[in-house]
């Protein structure tokens, strides 16, 4: 195995090798800044703390709180056809109208208010 110096890497190489050095399936996850709080299993890309889903005649009903990237967090609920719940979840947080404070309080009451994005 040749040797490398550290001035032959590039800032691409050095990123990739401390990405493949994390623990697998993390994809960088285990240094993000952040709350520090844990995602959901199954919308983990989406960076959603927690949500809430119904389906009422077809329709998916969606209130989900998601990470924002300044140690914070903001809540919102939407509504699509209902065809699968991650679906309804990602569409509620790109399109979905966004709760108050006092909203985001009453459906998370186990997230920190205090880092709520109004």
């Amino acid at each position: 195995m040749p040797f490398h110096n550290i001035m032959d890497r590039s800032p691409e190489d050095i990123l990739h090798e401390e990405q493949e050095s994390e623990m697998p399936g993390t994809l960088g996850e285990g240094r993000r800044p952040g709350l520090g709080l844990p995602y959901v299993r199954g919308v983990e890309e989406h960076h959603v703390l927690s949500y809430s889903y119904w389906n009422a005649n077809g329709k998916g009903i969606c209130i989900a709180a998601v990470e924002g990237g300044a140690a914070d967090w903001a809540a919102y609920i939407g509504a699509d056809d209902g065809m699968r719940t991650e679906d309804c979840v990602e569409w509620t947080k790109r399109h979905g109208c966004k709760l108050s404070r006092k909203q985001a309080n009453r459906w998370f009451p186990e997230l920190p208010i205090e880092a709520y994005r109004e």
